[in-house]
């Protein structure tokens, strides 16, 4: 982010939140987990960890950047590269709500 790579910092941090709520979902027994969405990801697991519940805002704010920071056509309309639209705020939010998730995931796996 402090090269003003907002737009991977965006992505970065929505696979960071996947790969831990996925390492939560292996810690179940899983063999193998399929789909990106941080949101869906949650939702399987309030059951056993309902404190995960408190990440859902930034879980669902984080599923918009799987795949429009990657890929220059997937803003509709828009004659602009992802690095041209993708904000510092929105780069910070994003690091902040993966920050938020792992620190949890990280408690619950080491309990």
């Amino acid at each position: 982010m402090e090269g003003g790579f907002y737009a991977q910092a965006c992505f970065l941090a929505q696979q960071a939140a996947e790969k831990g709520l996925k390492a939560l979902v292996y810690r179940q027994g899983a063999r193998y987990v399929r789909g990106h969405s941080i949101g869906e990801l949650l939702e399987g697991l309030l059951e056993r960890y309902p404190q995960l519940e408190r990440h859902r805002e930034n879980a669902n704010r984080l599923d918009q950047y799987y795949i429009t920071p990657r890929y220059p056509n997937a803003l509709p309309g828009v004659a602009l590269a992802p690095f041209q639209v993708f904000s510092q705020v929105q780069a910070q939010e994003a690091l902040d709500g993966a920050d938020g998730i792992l620190r949890e995931v990280r408690q619950l796996l080491e309990s």
